[in-house]
């Protein structure tokens, strides 16, 4: 697969509720940088990121994608549909992969426009 067909993967799989198959798209020693979670390793990520988020995700629409060699930037709506609202949240991600997998991850996102749709802890 090509670095873009990797990260589109990623995001499809992930955003409707196949996690586990994300997950295989992820390196062991993935890194990610996001405003609510940071994680050095995919284990780590794996336990940062609550398992209901998966189960509240009703997929992505990708609305601008670029590459540059192993670099791929992609901007997507994420849909949500929680006990609270139902709604979207514009994101934009900067990917790395090696070795057919995705190495880094940089997520930039409103972190307002997400806790409005997320139930209050």
């Amino acid at each position: 697969m090509k670095p873009i067909e990797t990260c589109t993967a990623y995001l499809e799989l992930f955003t409707s509720g196949q996690r586990d198959q994300a997950f295989d798209l992820l390196a062991d020693d993935f890194n990610f940088q996001g405003p609510l979670v940071q994680a050095k390793n995919k284990a780590e990520f794996d336990a940062g990121v609550p398992i209901e988020l998966g189960m509240m995700a009703r997929g992505v629409n990708i609305h601008q994608s670029f590459e540059k060699g192993n670099e791929v930037c992609l901007i997507y709506d994420f849909n949500l549909e929680t006990p609270v609202a139902t709604g979207s949240v514009l994101m934009c991600e900067w990917f790395q992969v090696k070795d057919g997998k995705v190495a880094n991850s940089r997520l930039i996102f409103d972190t307002a426009a997400f806790g409005a749709l997320m139930p209050q802890q």
